[in-house]
Protein backbone atom coordinates (compact mmCIF):
# COMPACT_ATOMS: atom_id res chain seq x y z
CA UNK A 1 0.00 0.00 0.00
CA UNK A 2 2.58 2.40 0.83
CA UNK A 3 4.69 1.76 -2.41
CA UNK A 4 1.17 2.38 -4.16
CA UNK A 5 1.25 5.73 -2.48
CA UNK A 6 4.60 6.80 -3.38
CA UNK A 7 3.45 5.66 -6.87
CA UNK A 8 0.63 7.74 -7.25
CA UNK A 9 2.42 10.80 -5.05
CA UNK A 10 4.67 13.31 -7.23
CA UNK A 11 4.54 16.16 -5.61
CA UNK A 12 5.80 14.69 -2.14
CA UNK A 13 7.61 11.60 -3.46
CA UNK A 14 11.13 12.19 -2.45
CA UNK A 15 9.62 12.64 1.23
CA UNK A 16 7.85 9.45 0.89
CA UNK A 17 11.13 7.72 -0.16
CA UNK A 18 12.87 8.38 2.54
CA UNK A 19 10.43 7.88 4.97
CA UNK A 20 9.65 4.01 3.19
CA UNK A 21 13.79 3.59 3.72
CA UNK A 22 13.11 4.96 7.62
CA UNK A 23 10.61 2.43 7.84
CA UNK A 24 12.81 -0.56 6.27
CA UNK A 25 15.81 0.49 8.47
CA UNK A 26 13.25 0.40 11.96
CA UNK A 27 12.16 -3.12 10.68
CA UNK A 28 15.56 -4.71 9.76
CA UNK A 29 16.45 -3.42 13.27
CA UNK A 30 13.33 -4.63 15.39
CA UNK A 31 14.26 -8.16 13.54
CA UNK A 32 17.62 -8.21 14.90
CA UNK A 33 16.31 -7.13 17.93
CA UNK A 34 13.85 -10.06 17.78
CA UNK A 35 16.34 -12.87 16.46
CA UNK A 36 18.77 -11.83 19.83
CA UNK A 37 16.38 -12.34 21.91
CA UNK A 38 15.43 -15.65 20.48
CA UNK A 39 18.91 -16.70 21.09
CA UNK A 40 18.51 -15.58 24.64
CA UNK A 41 15.72 -16.95 25.21
CA UNK A 42 17.08 -20.51 23.67
CA UNK A 43 19.92 -20.42 25.79
CA UNK A 44 18.13 -20.47 29.20
CA UNK A 45 18.81 -16.55 29.47
CA UNK A 46 15.94 -15.33 31.01
CA UNK A 47 15.28 -11.64 32.32
CA UNK A 48 13.89 -12.62 36.09
CA UNK A 49 12.88 -8.56 36.91
CA UNK A 50 16.70 -7.83 35.89
CA UNK A 51 17.76 -5.05 33.33
CA UNK A 52 19.90 -7.58 30.73
CA UNK A 53 22.24 -5.88 28.30
CA UNK A 54 23.82 -7.73 25.43
CA UNK A 55 26.23 -6.19 22.90
CA UNK A 56 26.30 -7.80 19.34
CA UNK A 57 29.34 -7.94 17.21
CA UNK A 58 29.38 -8.29 13.03
CA UNK A 59 32.18 -9.73 12.16
CA UNK A 60 31.60 -10.43 8.62
CA UNK A 61 29.75 -9.08 5.95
Amino acid sequence: MFNALIETSGEHRKELDALRAAVQRIERHLHQHHHIARLMRRDGCTADGRRLVVQCKRFAP
